[in-house]
């Protein structure tokens, strides 16, 4: 059982509350959250779930701080002992580390091969407070994604495809897991949420016709709720291409549920002269399923109540990673991967990571830049 009081001080009510309101209406499980010590996510209901293994009363800007000046403490140390025994090098090794002993170092670089960090550093588009942006279409690092194909088959992106996370497959039976990651942006309060890009394709706003989707997604496909690749918790979203006519419009839709049955969507209110890369939908990041529903196994039809006579826009099939809460601008916000080594947002073979900004806080175009951890266990 999580104290309350224990995780409000490490994250602050502000974006506790925040959280809540980013998952309100979510209809697949729990997701994590990667910027809390321990192994702790938001369910659907807005309640915390897990472990937490921080301090009862310390934030988490006051826990960088602390390890900030720790970390300076053991490199002056370390530089000086190295200094004593003569050796430059093992002096520059060491004062970029903060390991207890060579053992512990050894360790970590041996069990390790596994460990990847994989840097990034995006800069999205100015966006509308409360709307969710994509960074699928924007640069630096990785560069911005490949477009996709036309419907009826779309595109099923993977690790090799241009813009996603070079995610390297587990091998010898081991898989691949997020635990952890180090990111700072120049706003304050945005959520950023890493996902695995499953599909996506063409959708042409300018007609009613209804267009059939033929492709499918080949990750996260498995009937069996519990297991790490069911489809439970797949999303699907709307995602603009090009700046949309100022028209209002509604989209109407059908897919395929977790148990590979035909289902029809809630009409997802569009967004009149929706800017580029956001997301075509006025009420959140994800477009409503059927109460039954509890993951999107493929999309089988869009349809435009509306015309919409300009823009173009992409339909996308995701599973949800970890919740990447930032509290502070130009501050690193560090999730910290050896108290969170068995967090349990597993990754994919040949996943396509990518990351949305959820309901933003603010206009501005907002530049994030760090990496996330994914070792292999």
């Amino acid at each position: 059982m999580i104290n309350s009081s224990h995780l409000e001080s490490w994250l602050g009510a502000s974006l506790i509350k925040r959280l809540q309101h980013d998952i309100k209406g979510w209809y697949g499980g729990p997701i994590n959250i990667a910027d809390v010590p321990g192994n702790v996510s938001i369910t659907p209901d807005g309640d915390f779930a897990g472990k937490y293994t921080g301090p009862a009363t310390v934030s988490l800007q006051e826990s960088l701080y602390n390890k900030l000046k720790e970390l300076d403490r053991r490199s002056r140390r370390a530089l000086h002992l190295a200094s004593i025994l003569g050796n430059p090098r093992l002096s520059k090794q060491l004062g970029m580390a903060g390991f207890t002993s060579f053992s512990d170092l050894m360790s970590e670089a041996t069990v390790a091969g596994k460990v990847q960090p994989l840097g990034f550093s995006k800069t999205g588009t100015t966006g509308v407070i409360g709307g969710s942006t994509s960074l699928w279409a924007v640069g630096s690092s990785p560069p911005a994604g490949a477009a996709s194909a036309a419907l009826p088959g779309g595109t099923i992106p993977t690790n090799a495809t241009t813009g996603a996370l070079q995610v390297q497959n587990a091998t010898g039976g081991d898989f691949n897991f997020i635990t952890g990651a180090d990111v700072t942006c120049n706003a304050v309060g945005n959520t950023l949420l890493a996902y695995d890009r499953l599909w996506s394709g063409v959708v042409t706003p300018n007609t009613t016709t209804p267009q059939a989707i033929t492709g499918v997604p080949t990750r996260y496909q498995n009937t069996t709720a519990g297991l790490a690749d069911s489809i439970n918790g797949n999303f699907a979203f709307l995602e603009v291409g090009t700046v949309l006519a100022a028209t209002a419009h509604n989209v109407q839709w059908t897919y395929l549920d977790q148990n590979n049955a035909a289902q029809t969507g809630q009409v997802s209110a569009g967004v009149s002269g929706a800017v580029a890369n956001r997301l075509d939908q006025s009420n959140g990041w994800f477009m409503p399923p059927a109460a039954s529903t509890t993951g999107i196994k493929a999309l089988t039809q869009i349809t435009m109540a509306t015309a919409v006579a300009t823009g173009t826009l992409n339909a996308v099939v995701g599973h949800p990673l970890a919740f990447m809460a930032l509290p502070l601008a130009n501050i690193v916000t560090p999730f910290d991967w050896v108290w969170q080594r068995f967090a349990p947002s597993r990754v994919a073979d040949n996943a396509c990571v990518a990351f949305l900004e959820l309901n933003k806080p603010s206009t501005s175009a907002t530049t994030y830049v760090g990496n996330i951890i994914i070792p292999r266990g």
